[in-house]
């Protein structure tokens, strides 16, 4: 669409893990941003989807990938308060818990806030 969102990220958006699934079976590109430099994993983890979050985790998503805004998947889940997520992101992977977005905010600010 407009925006640069791909069926892969609109599914993530609406948590639709059968249709993410079935587009990552098909070879859906699951390294592509929307306009905003999200990918479909930061759609995943700002909407609070940890089945998602697991599965795009498991086709070898980006979990470092910033956005425009300098914000990972982890800055946003932090931010929407989707501990499940936070959880899911911080003991399934080894991200760099202390990155910094543009705004010199890392996520356990953003959880704090």
């Amino acid at each position: 669409d407009f925006k640069g969102l791909t069926p892969l990220m609109t599914a993530a958006m609406f948590g639709r893990a059968a249709t993410a699934a079935y587009l990552l079976g098909m070879d859906a590109l699951n390294h592509l941003t929307d306009i905003n430099g999200d990918s479909a994993l930061h759609w995943a983890s700002y909407k609070g989807h940890p089945d998602l979050i697991k599965l795009l985790m498991y086709s070898g998503i980006d979990l470092q990938k910033a956005d425009n805004f300098g914000s990972t998947p982890l800055h946003l889940a932090c931010l929407s308060g989707n501990v499940d997520c936070v959880k899911i992101l911080c003991l399934k992977s080894k991200i760099d818990l202390e990155p910094r977005d543009k705004n010199g905010k890392t996520p356990l600010m953003l959880a704090k806030s």
